[in-house]
């Protein structure tokens, strides 16, 4: 884990505390050994308090345990796996095939009929990388949620999300994902939570990427007990962050923010809320398309 503190300038001046993690399972085991913080209700300590008051309607979990097993080992569902790894296969995706080229060797799945008969070895035809540089997505992924989002159009939003990752994953394209969780209540601080969810150069697990992406536990019982935890959080859970900002340059500044938390420059955001919004008012199809649009025009 790494800290950043900085300012960031909006309606007013803000004080903004990052903590970094390399996974869900490095943010339970420090928030473990941390005393409760006495600004916030011991009805958000999950992490380690002992009560079992959870509704799983609202939280997405029913006990401390349960919520201990989703940060582990992810949502284990065949079910979801399936479906995510079917559409993935049936999907079109832009440019897929300039990641490899036809070729002549001798051996592949055809044939070159006029070489054959004039006597060359490399008659047959294969596939072979094209020898272009690998294109990198670095994808942010809000996790933040308030009272208004419930969990299933959360898992819903999540799903379509999960599907459009293996689908470009599935058509060589690389894929770096970071869920963000920001807390902000009307004061002057705001507090930012990013966990890695998949590097770059690592194999898809579905798992572990089911879980923030389709459980609202991630941010009801990860955020909310790491917040519980974390003696910088001076103020109560409150509203969305981009609040902080004025309307005008809100999606800059929500850039800004993440972008410095982080450290990591050039990914394209997206917050689950912000998807299910879109999905009400376009349709699934087209939430799609423009979030497919999106990640491959920031390749350019």
């Amino acid at each position: 884990m790494y800290k950043k503190k900085f300012k960031i300038e909006g309606d007013r001046t803000y004080d903004v505390y990052a903590e970094n993690y390399s996974s869900a399972n490095e943010v339970m085991a420090v928030a473990r050994t941390r005393p409760r913080n006495d600004h916030i209700s011991s009805r958000y300590d999950c992490l380690v308090g002992t009560g079992d008051w959870f509704d799983r309607d609202w939280d997405g979990f029913e006990s401390k345990e349960e919520l201990e097993g989703l940060i582990k080992y992810g949502i284990r569902d065949a079910k979801l796996t399936s479906e995510v790894q079917r559409y993935a296969y049936k999907a079109y995706v832009q440019e897929k095939d300039k990641f490899s080229r036809r070729v002549l060797s001798v051996a592949g799945g055809g044939v070159n009929v006029p070489l054959m008969l004039s006597g060359s070895p490399e008659v047959m035809y294969s596939r072979a990388k094209a020898p272009v540089h690998t294109k990198i997505i670095n994808m942010g992924i809000g996790v933040e949620i308030v009272a208004g989002v419930n969990t299933k159009d959360y898992a819903h939003a999540g799903m379509l999300i999960a599907e459009l990752i293996c689908k470009l994953e599935k058509a060589g394209y690389r894929v770096r994902l970071q869920t963000l969780d920001a807390y902000y209540a009307n004061t002057r601080r705001i507090n930012v939570l990013s966990t890695v969810l998949k590097k770059e150069n690592e194999p898809m697990n579905y798992a572990r990427m089911f879980f923030p992406l389709t459980s609202v536990a991630s941010s009801r019982g990860l955020g909310f007990g790491w917040a519980a935890r974390n003696q910088d959080f001076n103020h109560d859970l409150g509203t969305y962050t981009e609040y902080a900002f004025s309307s005008e340059d809100r999606n800059m500044k929500m850039a800004e923010l993440y972008e410095n938390s982080t450290g990591l420059k050039g990914f394209t955001m997206f917050g689950v809320k912000d998807v299910i919004n879109m999905m009400h008012q376009r349709g699934d199809d087209a939430t799609m398309k423009y979030i497919e649009s999106r990640l491959i025009s920031s390749l350019s």
